[in-house]
């Protein structure tokens, strides 16, 4: 009897044994649960790197031409196609001109699109690239392609007779991009080794028009919001070349009275869009559509199928517009222009 008691004791504990590992266990799913899937994590949470100051740049050193510093996937999306693309981003270092920069990739997953585009995004001023992937995010927009997020230092870029430190320490800001972009095509699997497509949003937008004068060969087309130019363009080349700005937008003059920087006039969205049809031999011929509180002009009819176009948003500041109803998103308008023209 004693030996029964024993032995139903003894069953009894491993009974209590199993059902605590049991328990653990689904403790931990549910913890996985909730805590969700890493790999389906937003990337623009983990994008917030803070912009280097100049100064603790210049005493940074790494011999590395392009380092991975962190990595990360931003989950799946849709585009407008209903094509689901999951995205991963990643984080690289470079030495250029002394100075320690950054620079964010997205790349699509294994997607078989051949030839990728390539689009780079300069952001406006004061803020960080974590700030400006999820403000200005092209993978809720893209179709297969690698997105490319320079890093500023100061949170600026200097374009010219703009803008903060980065200016006034006159940082070699378009050599900087440019050398990402070179990067870029090296290192990524599936880069297209042809033009790039560059988009900029205000102090961003700025440079990427001051580097559409330098290299216009590099750029399939150039896309700005709340810019046009703070440096000189002594020759306006042949280039694809989309202009968006908020009619109430005090730093960015569409018309009338230019917009004077740090001393330096700038021209407005009108005269600029003017230098570019004329660089591309377009025709009076224009196209409106009003999309929203968005009014496209599209000049198409011009040489090398080269395109130029103007976006005005009704009562938009110089805040980047996002989509609401029937408005579209100012990163939505770009790459319709870019895929428009081949991304």
């Amino acid at each position: 009897m004693s030996g029964r008691r024993e032995l139903g004791q003894d069953r009894r504990k491993r009974g209590l044994a199993y059902l605590v590992v049991l328990l653990a266990a689904g403790v931990l799913v549910l913890a996985a649960v909730l805590v969700g899937d890493p790999t389906l994590t937003n990337a623009a949470s983990h994008a917030g790197s803070m912009p280097h100051a100049v100064a603790a740049a210049r005493s940074e050193r790494t011999g590395a031409s392009a380092v991975p510093q962190a990595s990360t996937s931003a989950g799946a999306r849709s585009t407008p196609t209903g094509t689901e693309i999951k995205w991963s981003s990643k984080t690289y270092s470079m030495t250029f001109d002394g100075l320690k920069r950054n620079y964010m990739v997205f790349t699509p997953g294994l997607v078989s699109a051949g030839q990728l585009p390539v689009v780079v995004e300069l952001g406006g001023c004061c803020t960080t690239v974590g700030v400006e992937v999820a403000r200005a995010d092209f993978r809720q927009v893209a179709s297969p392609a690698i997105l490319v997020y320079p890093e500023y230092l100061d949170g600026n870029w200097n374009a010219g007779a703009c803008c903060g430190t980065p200016a006034t320490d006159h940082i070699d800001d378009a050599g900087f991009v440019n050398a990402v972009i070179s990067q870029v095509k090296a290192s990524q699997p599936g880069a297209s080794q042809g033009s790039v497509y560059l988009a900029g949003y205000s102090n961003g937008g700025k440079l990427a028009m001051m580097l559409a004068c330098q290299n216009p060969s590099q750029f399939a087309a150039v896309a700005v919001y709340g810019a046009t130019r703070t440096s000189d363009c002594p020759t306006v080349a042949s280039e694809s070349v989309l202009v968006m700005a908020g009619s109430a937008d005090p730093g960015t003059a569409i018309s009338g009275i230019p917009v004077v920087q740090n001393g330096y006039t700038e021209p407005t969205v009108d005269e600029l869009v003017a230098d570019y049809r004329s660089a591309d031999g377009c025709s009076q011929a224009a196209v409106t559509r009003v999309l929203g509180t968005a009014t496209e002009t599209l000049w198409g009819e011009c040489q090398g199928a080269r395109q130029v176009a103007e976006v005005v948003y009704q009562g938009d500041n110089h805040t980047w517009p996002e989509t609401s109803g029937p408005t579209p998103s100012a990163q939505s308008v770009m790459w319709s222009f870019f895929a428009s023209l081949g991304a």
